[in-house]
Protein backbone atom coordinates (compact mmCIF):
# COMPACT_ATOMS: atom_id res chain seq x y z
CA UNK A 1 0.00 0.00 0.00
CA UNK A 2 3.16 2.61 1.04
CA UNK A 3 4.41 1.77 -2.24
CA UNK A 4 1.18 2.90 -4.14
CA UNK A 5 1.00 5.81 -2.37
CA UNK A 6 4.21 6.83 -3.16
CA UNK A 7 3.93 6.01 -7.15
CA UNK A 8 0.57 8.25 -6.75
CA UNK A 9 2.43 10.69 -5.77
CA UNK A 10 5.90 10.72 -8.11
CA UNK A 11 4.13 9.95 -11.39
CA UNK A 12 2.97 13.63 -11.64
CA UNK A 13 6.84 14.76 -10.84
CA UNK A 14 8.19 12.14 -13.05
CA UNK A 15 10.85 13.16 -15.50
CA UNK A 16 11.55 11.76 -18.58
CA UNK A 17 15.04 10.97 -19.47
CA UNK A 18 17.06 12.93 -21.98
CA UNK A 19 14.68 16.10 -19.98
CA UNK A 20 17.00 19.10 -19.32
CA UNK A 21 15.53 20.59 -16.41
CA UNK A 22 16.20 18.37 -13.65
CA UNK A 23 19.07 15.98 -12.63
CA UNK A 24 20.23 14.15 -10.05
CA UNK A 25 23.53 13.97 -8.55
CA UNK A 26 25.69 11.92 -5.86
CA UNK A 27 28.05 13.86 -3.53
CA UNK A 28 31.20 12.70 -2.83
CA UNK A 29 29.85 11.90 1.19
CA UNK A 30 26.50 9.96 -0.70
CA UNK A 31 24.24 12.67 -0.79
CA UNK A 32 21.74 12.50 -3.58
CA UNK A 33 21.20 15.74 -4.81
CA UNK A 34 18.52 17.03 -7.52
CA UNK A 35 18.29 20.23 -9.04
CA UNK A 36 16.58 21.98 -11.46
CA UNK A 37 17.46 24.25 -14.40
CA UNK A 38 16.48 27.89 -15.25
CA UNK A 39 17.01 28.10 -18.60
CA UNK A 40 16.98 31.26 -21.14
CA UNK A 41 15.71 31.52 -24.79
CA UNK A 42 16.28 34.51 -27.26
CA UNK A 43 14.73 35.43 -30.96
CA UNK A 44 15.33 38.29 -32.91
CA UNK A 45 12.40 40.75 -32.55
CA UNK A 46 10.78 38.53 -29.78
CA UNK A 47 10.93 39.40 -26.19
CA UNK A 48 13.80 37.29 -24.36
CA UNK A 49 12.14 33.78 -22.51
CA UNK A 50 12.78 32.59 -19.27
CA UNK A 51 11.74 28.78 -18.76
CA UNK A 52 11.92 27.04 -15.34
CA UNK A 53 12.07 27.96 -11.31
CA UNK A 54 14.96 29.87 -9.78
CA UNK A 55 14.45 29.74 -5.90
CA UNK A 56 15.92 32.91 -3.95
CA UNK A 57 16.91 33.71 -0.39
CA UNK A 58 14.99 37.09 0.04
CA UNK A 59 12.02 36.42 -2.27
CA UNK A 60 8.79 37.80 -0.84
CA UNK A 61 6.73 34.46 0.48
CA UNK A 62 2.89 34.67 0.98
CA UNK A 63 1.12 33.82 4.15
CA UNK A 64 -0.56 30.49 4.35
CA UNK A 65 -4.51 30.74 3.20
CA UNK A 66 -6.50 31.75 6.51
CA UNK A 67 -7.79 28.46 7.87
CA UNK A 68 -11.40 28.46 7.86
CA UNK A 69 -11.62 24.88 9.87
CA UNK A 70 -8.69 24.55 12.09
CA UNK A 71 -9.93 20.36 12.11
CA UNK A 72 -10.10 20.74 8.37
CA UNK A 73 -7.23 18.01 6.62
CA UNK A 74 -4.71 19.82 4.77
CA UNK A 75 -3.85 19.52 0.90
CA UNK A 76 -1.95 16.46 0.44
CA UNK A 77 0.93 18.61 -1.28
CA UNK A 78 1.24 20.67 1.98
CA UNK A 79 1.40 17.26 4.38
CA UNK A 80 4.14 15.81 2.33
CA UNK A 81 5.77 19.09 2.83
CA UNK A 82 5.45 19.23 6.02
CA UNK A 83 6.79 15.73 6.96
CA UNK A 84 9.52 15.47 4.36
CA UNK A 85 10.88 18.98 5.75
CA UNK A 86 10.00 20.34 2.06
CA UNK A 87 8.72 24.18 1.47
CA UNK A 88 5.10 24.11 -0.02
CA UNK A 89 4.54 25.87 -3.33
CA UNK A 90 0.96 27.64 -2.61
CA UNK A 91 2.38 28.78 0.54
CA UNK A 92 6.47 29.86 -0.40
CA UNK A 93 5.56 31.64 -4.12
CA UNK A 94 3.76 34.92 -3.89
CA UNK A 95 1.00 34.60 -7.26
CA UNK A 96 -0.19 37.53 -7.14
CA UNK A 97 3.06 39.78 -8.95
CA UNK A 98 2.77 42.46 -10.93
CA UNK A 99 2.30 40.97 -14.77
CA UNK A 100 1.58 36.98 -13.34
CA UNK A 101 -0.80 35.49 -15.77
CA UNK A 102 -2.41 32.06 -14.20
CA UNK A 103 -2.66 30.37 -17.71
CA UNK A 104 -3.39 26.88 -16.36
CA UNK A 105 -6.55 25.08 -16.59
CA UNK A 106 -9.15 24.64 -13.89
CA UNK A 107 -10.17 21.32 -11.95
CA UNK A 108 -13.25 21.50 -14.17
CA UNK A 109 -11.73 21.67 -17.36
CA UNK A 110 -9.11 18.68 -16.65
CA UNK A 111 -11.77 16.46 -15.61
CA UNK A 112 -13.73 17.07 -18.51
CA UNK A 113 -10.80 16.60 -20.85
CA UNK A 114 -10.26 13.02 -18.76
CA UNK A 115 -13.87 12.47 -19.67
CA UNK A 116 -13.98 12.73 -23.18
CA UNK A 117 -10.14 11.33 -23.40
CA UNK A 118 -10.95 8.49 -21.83
CA UNK A 119 -14.24 7.83 -23.29
CA UNK A 120 -15.62 6.39 -19.65
CA UNK A 121 -13.10 4.41 -18.40
CA UNK A 122 -11.15 4.94 -15.14
CA UNK A 123 -7.68 6.53 -15.96
CA UNK A 124 -4.92 7.59 -13.45
CA UNK A 125 -6.46 10.87 -13.62
CA UNK A 126 -9.24 9.27 -11.73
CA UNK A 127 -6.36 8.58 -8.52
CA UNK A 128 -5.02 11.84 -9.27
CA UNK A 129 -8.71 13.23 -7.72
CA UNK A 130 -8.75 11.00 -4.88
CA UNK A 131 -5.44 11.77 -4.02
CA UNK A 132 -6.11 15.70 -4.38
CA UNK A 133 -9.40 15.44 -2.18
CA UNK A 134 -7.92 15.99 1.25
CA UNK A 135 -11.39 14.27 2.64
CA UNK A 136 -10.86 10.92 0.12
CA UNK A 137 -9.83 7.82 2.05
CA UNK A 138 -7.07 7.13 -0.40
CA UNK A 139 -6.18 11.31 0.92
CA UNK A 140 -6.25 9.76 4.29
CA UNK A 141 -4.52 6.95 4.41
CA UNK A 142 -1.50 8.50 2.89
CA UNK A 143 -1.61 11.72 5.68
CA UNK A 144 -1.62 9.08 8.66
CA UNK A 145 1.32 6.73 6.58
CA UNK A 146 3.12 9.57 7.22
CA UNK A 147 2.66 11.21 10.46
CA UNK A 148 3.35 8.07 11.88
CA UNK A 149 6.31 7.63 9.69
CA UNK A 150 10.18 7.90 11.44
CA UNK A 151 12.86 9.93 10.21
CA UNK A 152 14.44 7.33 8.76
CA UNK A 153 11.38 6.05 6.47
CA UNK A 154 10.63 9.68 5.97
CA UNK A 155 14.33 9.84 4.40
CA UNK A 156 13.80 7.31 2.54
CA UNK A 157 10.76 8.62 0.99
CA UNK A 158 12.92 11.77 -0.09
CA UNK A 159 15.81 9.42 -1.76
CA UNK A 160 12.92 8.42 -3.86
CA UNK A 161 11.89 11.31 -5.02
CA UNK A 162 15.05 12.95 -5.14
CA UNK A 163 17.11 10.27 -7.16
CA UNK A 164 14.23 8.69 -9.19
CA UNK A 165 12.21 11.85 -10.57
CA UNK A 166 15.04 13.45 -11.55
CA UNK A 167 16.85 10.25 -13.36
CA UNK A 168 13.39 9.49 -14.82
CA UNK A 169 13.61 6.02 -13.74
CA UNK A 170 9.60 5.95 -13.29
CA UNK A 171 7.45 4.33 -15.76
CA UNK A 172 5.12 7.10 -17.75
CA UNK A 173 1.78 8.13 -17.51
CA UNK A 174 -1.23 5.95 -19.71
CA UNK A 175 -2.24 8.10 -22.66
CA UNK A 176 -5.20 9.22 -21.48
CA UNK A 177 -4.03 11.28 -17.97
CA UNK A 178 -0.64 12.34 -20.25
CA UNK A 179 -3.27 14.47 -22.51
CA UNK A 180 -4.94 15.70 -19.32
CA UNK A 181 -2.16 16.74 -17.13
CA UNK A 182 0.43 17.07 -19.64
CA UNK A 183 -0.51 18.27 -22.89
CA UNK A 184 -3.82 20.02 -22.36
CA UNK A 185 -2.03 22.63 -19.57
CA UNK A 186 0.81 23.11 -21.96
CA UNK A 187 -1.24 23.59 -25.18
CA UNK A 188 -3.44 26.17 -22.73
CA UNK A 189 -0.25 27.95 -21.78
CA UNK A 190 1.23 28.09 -24.84
CA UNK A 191 -1.89 29.88 -26.22
CA UNK A 192 -1.22 32.59 -23.54
CA UNK A 193 2.53 32.93 -24.59
CA UNK A 194 1.29 33.32 -28.34
CA UNK A 195 -1.38 36.25 -27.39
CA UNK A 196 1.09 37.58 -25.49
CA UNK A 197 4.31 37.77 -27.81
CA UNK A 198 1.52 39.00 -30.51
CA UNK A 199 0.42 42.28 -28.63
CA UNK A 200 1.52 45.28 -30.68
CA UNK A 201 4.11 46.22 -27.17
CA UNK A 202 5.14 42.72 -25.85
CA UNK A 203 7.29 42.37 -22.82
CA UNK A 204 11.15 42.72 -22.95
CA UNK A 205 11.00 39.18 -21.49
CA UNK A 206 8.71 36.09 -20.18
CA UNK A 207 9.03 33.62 -17.99
CA UNK A 208 7.46 30.27 -18.16
CA UNK A 209 7.04 28.89 -14.86
CA UNK A 210 5.47 25.25 -14.80
CA UNK A 211 7.14 22.14 -13.78
CA UNK A 212 9.85 20.27 -15.24
CA UNK A 213 7.91 17.70 -16.56
CA UNK A 214 6.02 20.22 -18.86
CA UNK A 215 9.30 22.22 -20.09
CA UNK A 216 10.71 19.81 -22.94
CA UNK A 217 7.24 19.83 -24.72
CA UNK A 218 7.04 23.73 -24.29
CA UNK A 219 10.55 23.67 -25.60
CA UNK A 220 9.92 22.14 -28.83
CA UNK A 221 7.49 24.79 -29.85
CA UNK A 222 9.06 27.59 -28.59
CA UNK A 223 12.08 26.31 -31.10
CA UNK A 224 10.09 24.94 -33.55
CA UNK A 225 7.17 27.50 -33.79
CA UNK A 226 8.35 30.33 -32.77
CA UNK A 227 12.21 30.16 -33.62
CA UNK A 228 13.35 30.22 -29.61
CA UNK A 229 17.76 29.44 -29.05
CA UNK A 230 18.78 28.39 -25.71
CA UNK A 231 21.57 30.76 -25.04
CA UNK A 232 21.59 30.36 -21.28
CA UNK A 233 21.20 27.97 -18.27
CA UNK A 234 21.71 27.45 -14.48
CA UNK A 235 20.96 24.92 -12.40
CA UNK A 236 19.82 25.40 -9.09
CA UNK A 237 19.57 22.78 -5.66
CA UNK A 238 16.06 22.22 -5.42
CA UNK A 239 16.04 19.01 -2.37
CA UNK A 240 18.44 16.11 -1.40
CA UNK A 241 18.41 12.98 0.60
CA UNK A 242 21.08 11.15 2.48
CA UNK A 243 20.82 7.40 2.18
CA UNK A 244 22.99 7.03 5.91
CA UNK A 245 20.42 8.53 7.33
CA UNK A 246 17.48 5.70 6.76
CA UNK A 247 16.97 3.37 9.20
CA UNK A 248 15.54 -0.81 8.65
CA UNK A 249 11.80 0.31 8.16
CA UNK A 250 13.46 3.29 5.36
CA UNK A 251 15.49 0.77 3.93
CA UNK A 252 12.82 -1.66 3.55
CA UNK A 253 10.76 0.86 2.30
CA UNK A 254 13.11 1.61 -0.71
CA UNK A 255 14.10 -1.63 -1.54
CA UNK A 256 10.63 -2.13 -1.96
CA UNK A 257 9.78 1.03 -4.49
CA UNK A 258 13.00 0.13 -6.35
CA UNK A 259 11.44 -3.78 -6.73
CA UNK A 260 8.33 -2.69 -7.65
CA UNK A 261 9.64 -0.48 -10.25
CA UNK A 262 11.99 -3.35 -11.58
CA UNK A 263 11.06 -4.03 -15.69
CA UNK A 264 9.25 -6.98 -15.95
CA UNK A 265 8.78 -9.60 -18.56
CA UNK A 266 5.04 -8.67 -19.03
CA UNK A 267 6.02 -4.94 -19.70
CA UNK A 268 2.85 -2.47 -19.05
CA UNK A 269 2.76 0.46 -16.99
CA UNK A 270 3.35 -0.47 -13.34
CA UNK A 271 1.76 2.76 -12.29
CA UNK A 272 -1.97 3.79 -11.85
CA UNK A 273 -2.08 6.64 -10.47
CA UNK A 274 -0.61 10.54 -11.21
CA UNK A 275 -0.46 13.73 -9.61
CA UNK A 276 -0.16 16.76 -11.71
CA UNK A 277 3.11 19.16 -11.24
Amino acid sequence: MISQFIAALLVGQVTPPANGYMQSTTTPTGVVEMRTGAHKFTAEGKPDLFEGVRPGKNAPKTPPPAKTDANAPKPIYKVLSDALGLEFQLTEIKYDRPGWVNSDLSMDDLDRINKEKGGGKPTGFDTVKQLLDPNSPMAGMLTTMLSTATPGVKEALKLIIVKKVAAGETPGLDSTTQDVILHARNDAALEVFDKTVKKENPPKSIGIFYGAMHMPGIEKTLVEKYGYKQTDAKWFLAASADPKKLDDQGKALYNMFEQSNAPKKTGGNLLAAALPH
